[in-house]
């Protein structure tokens, strides 16, 4: 995450808040946050064992919301992730996935 995040322009370190696994898909999911509290997504399909390509198995979005113990976050092209201890959840173009989650 922090090569992705200075890549993009966000320079300041980085610390884990949260990071589970999609047991159906491998999918491993991150969030974190910066110094200034600002909050972070990145998932990557396959897990943090496999390459990661931005934007085909790998996907970072700044700009989540945290509400209680869930994280939101929407994608440039209006797809949505949520996720917390228990689940994430994908929206993409109307079609809603949710998958189990364990935590790594």
């Amino acid at each position: 995450m922090h090569e992705t995040a200075r890549r993009l322009g966000y320079e300041l370190s980085m610390t884990q808040v949260l990071r589970v696994r999609a047991a159906s898909t491998g999918t491993t999911v991150w969030i974190c946050t910066d110094e200034t509290g600002r909050l972070f997504y990145q998932a990557n399909r396959g897990g943090y064992e496999k390459k990661w390509i931005e934007g085909k198995t790998a996907l970072f979005l700044p700009n989540v919301v945290r509400g209680g113990n869930d994280f939101h976050v929407t994608a440039p092209d209006g797809n949505t992730f949520s996720v917390n201890e228990r689940r994430l959840e994908v929206v993409i173009k109307g079609q809603k996935q949710t998958s189990a989650v364990v935590p790594e």
